[in-house]
């Protein structure tokens, strides 16, 4: 009854991004590039993540993403524009999942 808990399996994580393509090309030594990318994986990965990621651009050194929020009483997309200092992001909602990803593909 006191014994330890070991877990018989691995819990699964959800990926970034589910295809091997790369989409965006970070220096993990230049201080906001890694900050960047460490906020991006805040948001999409661990216990309670906040984006599910629809698709990712790099655009002229901006990251520019089509996500799905998560835990929300209704499904709701956005495009989000990551600041490239890792400090911040902002987002446009829009009415589908193929309307965030039209967006993403006609910036």
């Amino acid at each position: 009854m006191n014994r330890i808990a070991t877990p018989t399996t691995t819990p699964s994580r959800p990926s970034l991004i589910r295809s091997r393509a790369i989409v965006a090309k970070l220096q993990l030594n230049n201080d906001g590039d890694r900050r960047l990318h460490e906020l991006i994986r805040r948001f999409h990965t661990g216990r309670w993540p906040t984006f599910r990621a629809l698709g990712m651009r790099q655009i002229d050194g901006a990251i520019v993403e089509a996500v799905q929020w998560y835990r929300m009483k209704e499904k709701i997309y956005s495009v989000v524009w990551w600041r490239m200092d890792g400090l911040g992001l902002s987002w446009q909602h829009q009415s589908s999942s193929q309307a965030a990803l039209t967006c993403l593909r006609h910036l």
